[in-house]
């Protein structure tokens, strides 16, 4: 069967669905999803504020070259197996574990032997020779990985959410509760990659824990591996587009800005995309193996996906927006000035995140019918335009605020244009799943906008950093809750099905909204 004879048509019902709430097993993920995003975004921002305040502008700049490197170079690692065996189904992956296993020990050991052997060119590219202790370290933990993707692959497959949450979490408590131990203890730059050691050996013991599957005595079956290989090649060129879009700018631009500028950037870029990242990367997650069970059913796949585009523009933009106007009293309050250089960053970044991370909607619907390759293209494009621009806008602008404003407003436009093309691809109704996330963010970016400009250039708020940001982010949450009362109190209370059952009714009353559970 084609796939336009799997896809939904196009004379579907347009605009906010409003009939059946959203599938058991994708709310249940989302559930999850939100639920580790917001622990993340406390976790990371606990990490940040005691980072920030024991490391240099430098010693961030050269993790932020190094994980760039890093990351780049290691997102082919797998070579897209991970998501291919999502896709493969339940017989598929019994019948190709072994040798996907055994694959990836090889395909991580030699990625790994690479990053150790750019070590010493790097550090005399970029004249800095902490980069090679900091590139050693990060080598050495890439073999790890190779167990735990299995697991995690196994994990998503049968939509065990929460399984695969819990996971995260611990990777989590183990990546920021070394850094900050490390960095507390004197170990500068390195304390920000020693814990990637720690990760893989706690993703490794925890997937095995969950699946209790040993993988060792599994038969390699080399002969697979070529197969496996070229199933994966659109793959692992999606895995490098999205790792060159979060990391790739750290590579380019520390090569033409001082390298206080570039860690001024990353601390900037991480605080916004720590939370959209993993937001984005989790609603993938959750979205892909509930639409591959459903492709051949329209109706319900172009319901379930405008349905998920909705929620993910809602979360996506309350996660960001808010940082408009009280990031700049919370750097006063925690940092005293430190990193005011990143506030103007921070801001560009934080209005324009939320289309990358309504993004992952349309990708996971694009790789639902296993289209590997729009897959790919999508992403290489918000790529290559973020990267780009951002360098460009470094180079002229010299500054954290120009490389931020260069990227957010190259990649917002390609996510767009992305998206738009997809949902078509796929004939999903553009009106529900994309005029109308566009025009959500539009509505909450505005009183965040308008909040800044007061603040700022009106009548700003007494002195008192704390006053500020608490007063600005109550008004920031208030004025956002009212407009989508008002203009979408459907997404809004699908978004109360997402909270914690006991605080459901209370959030329901406040807002004069029904979150009943479904039958």
């Amino acid at each position: 069967m084609s796939m336009q004879d799997q896809t939904p048509q196009k004379d579907q019902p347009a605009g906010p669905v409003q009939a059946a709430p959203m599938g058991g097993s994708v709310r249940s993920g989302m559930a999850w999803t939100l639920g580790f995003t917001v622990f993340g975004r406390a976790i990371s921002l606990v990490s940040q504020i005691l980072l920030a305040k024991v490391l240099s502008e430098g010693d961030f700049g050269i993790f932020a070259i190094c994980t760039s490197i890093f990351i780049t170079v290691t997102s082919l690692k797998d070579f897209g197996l991970r998501q291919l065996l999502v896709q493969r189904g339940p017989a598929e992956f019994a019948k190709v574990v072994g040798s996907a296993f055994w694959l990836s020990v090889v395909l991580f050991t030699l990625f790994g032997l690479l990053i150790v052997a750019l070590a010493w060119p790097a550090a005399a590219f970029y004249n800095d020779h902490r980069l090679i202790g900091l590139m050693l370290i990060s080598g050495a933990s890439v073999p790890l990985g190779a167990p735990s993707m299995i697991y995690q692959a196994k994990l998503q497959q049968d939509m065990r959410f929460k399984e695969a949450t819990i996971i995260l979490t611990l990777s989590s408590v183990a990546r920021f509760g070394g850094q900050i131990g490390l960095a507390l203890a004197g170990f500068g730059p390195l304390s920000l990659v020693i814990p990637l050691v720690l990760v893989g050996i706690v993703e490794w013991a925890a997937g095995w824990w969950f699946v209790r599957k040993p993988l060792f005595n599994l038969r390699p079956e080399p002969h697979r591996w070529a197969g496996l290989l070229r199933g994966g090649r659109w793959l692992v060129a999606g895995a490098f587009a999205i790792n060159a879009m979060n990391n790739g700018i750290y590579m380019l631009v520390g090569r033409v800005v001082p390298t206080e500028v570039t860690g001024q950037f990353y601390f900037a870029f991480t605080i916004v995309i720590q939370v959209g990242m993993i937001l984005s990367t989790n609603v993938f997650s959750v979205l892909l193996p509930a639409l591959t069970r459903i492709r051949n059913e329209p109706a319900r796949f172009a319901d379930a996906a405008t349905r998920a585009a909705q929620m993910t523009a809602v979360v996506g933009a309350l996660m960001c927006l808010p940082l408009i106007p009280t990031f700049q009293p919370i750097e006063l309050l925690i940092w005293k000035q430190k990193w005011a250089g990143s506030i103007p960053a921070v801001e560009i970044m934080s209005l324009l995140y939320p289309f990358v991370v309504m993004l992952a909607c349309p990708l996971a619907a694009i790789a639902a019918y296993d289209r590997s390759r729009i897959w790919a293209i999508a992403l290489g494009i918000c790529a290559l335009a973020g990267n780009g621009a951002g360098l460009v806008a470094g180079w002229l602008g010299q500054s954290a605020a120009s490389i931020a404003l260069g990227y957010a407003i190259a990649t917002a436009i390609a996510a767009i244009g992305v998206s738009a093309w997809i949902y078509r691809l796929v004939s999903i109704p553009l009106a529900g799943a994309f005029y109308w996330s566009m025009g959500i963010w539009l509505v909450l970016a505005t009183p965040n906008l308008a909040l800044w400009y007061v603040d700022r250039k009106v009548w700003a708020l007494p002195g008192d950093p704390l006053y500020r940001a608490i007063i600005l982010g109550t008004l920031s949450l208030f004025l956002m809750t009212i407009c989508l009362r008002i203009i979408a109190p459907a997404a809004l209370a699908e978004a109360l099905r997402l909270f914690p059952a006991p605080l459901r009714p209370l959030a329901g009353t406040v807002l004069r909204l029904r979150a009943s559970d479904p039958a």
